[in-house]
């Protein structure tokens, strides 16, 4: 099938926990316009295109956390909209295609945190956003960055405790977009061992 869940139009205030969302061609779940206060929780994701994608506008303070997602093209998107103060923390994203979390047009305030990314090509992708916080994760084995900045629009983000390892173009590209905070480990194998 195309999307597996989809929520749009104040549908808020929901858990979704507990569920395996796999082999949707488009996304596994799609939240658009107008959600809030949504929680993702203890999921299981796995070749869909995209995982957990939030297109629109005033999608805000949705919790993303403690879900394993692999096999997608990206696992987690938001973009395309004014979406404020959701959180992403607690989970496995590894071997996408694409991007492990892709933080798109006018993301504001989002926290990025406890989050394992790995075995992707870039394992966190940021374009258009602002005042995002990205800390205590650990991000390694990536194709080419661990954290890629891309657009003059991108701003106030902040860097913080988060240790890179094995990303094959190093730990991030953007120097000028970003306040690289104290604390961040560089090239430190973080000696996991993964299984689904």
């Amino acid at each position: 099938q195309v999307r597996g869940i989809y929520l749009t139009g104040t549908c808020n205030n929901n858990i979704f926990s507990n569920n395996i969302i796999r082999e949707n061609e488009l996304t596994g779940m799609r939240i658009l316009d107008n959600v809030f206060s949504n929680t993702i929780i203890n999921n299981l994701f796995y070749s869909n295109g995209t995982g957990i994608e939030i297109n629109g506008d005033n999608i805000d303070y949705n919790t993303i956390c403690g879900n394993t997602m692999f096999g997608e093209n990206t696992c987690i998107i938001i973009y395309n909209g004014s979406n404020e103060n959701n959180k992403i923390y607690r989970n496995l994203l590894r071997d996408s295609t694409s991007r492990g979390i892709y933080l798109g047009s006018n993301a504001v305030n989002t926290e990025i945190y406890n989050n394992v990314i790995c075995n992707d090509k870039n394992g966190i992708f940021v374009t258009n956003s602002s005042s995002a916080l990205i800390y205590n994760n650990i991000i390694y084995s990536n194709s080419e960055y661990g954290i890629k900045f891309v657009s003059d629009n991108t701003n106030g983000i902040n860097v913080a405790y988060n240790l890179f390892f094995s990303n094959v173009n190093g730990p991030t590209n953007g120097s000028n977009f970003i306040t690289w905070s104290s604390g961040n480990i560089i090239n430190q194998n973080p000696l996991l061992d993964i299984n689904y």
